[in-house]
This record gives C-alpha cells, structure tokens and sequence, in this order.
C-alpha cells in the first residue's frame, strides 16, 4: 500500500560536487548527462536548513556524490557548519586532495570521520583503477601516513573495490598497510551502477525493493534536486527539486509515488532498479574483508557512510 512521507533516516546525505580529476575504472562521471556543478556554502546552508525545519531526526550530514568533495573549495567551512548544528559530519574521497594541513583544519572544523577510497595493492593496480599515474600510490599513502600520526577525533576509515582484471592481488597486503592505524578497513567487490558496469551478476532470486525508497537516506544532488539513492547516479529517479519545493511536496509527488509503488510491489518495469544489483537477495559475497563487521550478511545491510542498516 502506497505511504507518502519522508524517510525517517537519520542521514543526508550532500552530493556538493560532481567534479572529479580522477577517472576510475570503476566510476560512471564520464557517462553523466546531468549539469557539472559545484554547490557553495549559502546554497548548502539554505538547502541543509530546510531539511531540518521538517526533519528532526537527522544525526549526519555525509558528503559524497558522483564528484570529490575536498575540490570544493568551501569544504571547511561547511564541515564547520555542520558541527555547529551539532550534527555529524563525514565525508569520501579518494585521498587525492587529503593533506594532511586540509586534513588538520577538517578536524578542527569537526569532521567525524572520512572513508578512503585507495582502491590499489599495488601502485600498478592502483594506477589502473584511479586512471592516474601509478606516483599518486605513493603520494596519497604518504600523506595518510603523516595524516595517522595527527588524527584525534576524526575517525579514518579505508576502501579497497576490486574490479576484475584491474586491481586484483593479495588483499592481506593491502590490509596490512593500514593494520594498527585505520579505524576501519573494508574490501569489496566493485558493483554495478545499476546498469552500467558487468562487475556483480544480477542473479535471479531478487528481493522487492532495496529499502532506499521508503527508508532513505536523503539524497541531495549538486544541484538541490532529491533523488533515489547514491546508486543513481545520473538523476534517473528524481523526486523534485528542493530549492523549489518542501520535502513534504517532494515526497507527495507523483514522481515519488511512481517510483515507490514499484518498491511497493516489485514490479519495476521501465525503471533502472528492474536490473540493479542491489535487489540480488544474497548480496555477501560483494564483501571481501571488514575488519569492524566479521558477519557479512550483517554487514551488507548498511550503508558505508554511517553504517545504519538499510531496510528491506
């Protein structure tokens, strides 16, 4: 049965750019038919404060996105913003940009915590992978390196995506090089992006929904419109445009309603969920390694921001 409201998730997420010098193997930027942008920190503001006058129940605002968000050049200041509120903030990225002076003053700015993306055993892999001179291996581990040696209450988790005939090797390696200093350190195998990639088997037992429609989180994209969920990526499910409307519009849309009934009833005929990955119904074998969740049936039920479960 059809419910209109908004998802009492306790994240938001912030897609504040969807720029990146990066060009990874694994990434779909360089299919995006929606405009490049970069959101400033009044739009941020604006945006943020009209998702808390209807929802009190939002704990953390995490950064990600189909962009880099340290190349926005407000990214202190908005991590400062945040903490002001007393919300968590946290972000992704790939490490490029994390020196560690950016990285001190994101500290001090308040910032929770940031997952990692070095997606490389080797500098030869990581090179195939990133689509960056195998010298970037050297250079970003060493300023987590130096970053470990002053991190305090920003938490530093670590992300290994393996992609076949890329980056493949010996993932204790990979562990070992950020045994004792990472809070967390995950390996997976790298998905789909619905469609896009042939990375994971769509297999033939496949659950109603995900759970992301009806339970969040919040999906902001660079350009103040609502969407779907971090898998789709190129704004295919679209709810409406927050700059223009409340979240209670938004979620009694016709757009929203559409694209939960399917959810609703698992017929997803015409939308890009009918064939996304996250609908397999056993999806552990995407998990590699954690070193903070052993169980990994558990564990792909969270999200890999702030690790609520995602309801099915």
């Amino acid at each position: 049965m059809d419910t209109f409201m908004i998802p009492r998730n306790p994240e938001a997420r912030f897609e504040i750019t969807n720029r990146c010098h990066y060009d990874c193997a694994i990434c779909v930027k360089n299919k995006l038919t929606r405009p490049r942008g970069m959101m400033d920190l009044a739009t941020f503001r604006r945006l943020l404060d009209k998702i808390l006058d209807e929802c009190d129940w939002i704990k953390t605002v995490s950064f990600a996105g189909m962009g880099a968000p340290l190349s926005n050049p407000d990214i202190v200041d908005i991590v400062r913003h945040v903490d002001t509120l007393g919300l968590e903030p946290i972000l992704v990225t790939n490490g490029d940009l994390l020196t560690p002076d950016l990285f001190a003053r994101l500290q001090d700015a308040g910032l929770r915590s940031v997952r990692v993306s070095f997606h490389g055993i080797t500098p030869e892999g990581y090179s195939r992978l990133h689509g960056v001179e195998s010298s970037k291996f050297y250079k970003v581990k060493s300023q987590l390196d130096d970053i470990f040696t002053i991190k305090d209450r920003t938490k530093i988790l670590m992300t290994l995506v393996i992609m076949k005939g890329i980056n493949e090797g010996p993932v204790e390696d990979w562990i070992a090089m950020w045994e004792g200093k990472a809070d967390l350190i995950e390996a997976w195998t790298a998905h789909n992006w619905v469609n896009q990639l042939n990375n994971r088997a769509v297999q033939g037992e496949r659950v109603r929904t995900c759970g992301r429609i009806e339970h969040g989180p919040l999906q902001i994209q660079v350009d103040g419109t609502i969407n779907a969920c971090c898998f789709d990526w190129d704004g295919k499910l679209t709810y409406g445009d927050l700059n223009k409307q409340t979240l209670s519009e938004i979620f009694s849309s016709e757009s929203y309603a559409r694209i939960l009934h399917a959810h609703q009833t698992g017929d997803h005929t015409g939308l890009i969920c009918e064939h996304c990955d996250q609908r397999n119904a056993s999806k552990a074998d995407a998990l590699i390694y954690s070193s903070k969740y052993p169980d990994k049936v558990e564990r792909v039920k969270m999200t890999s921001t702030c690790y609520e479960k995602v309801v099915q």
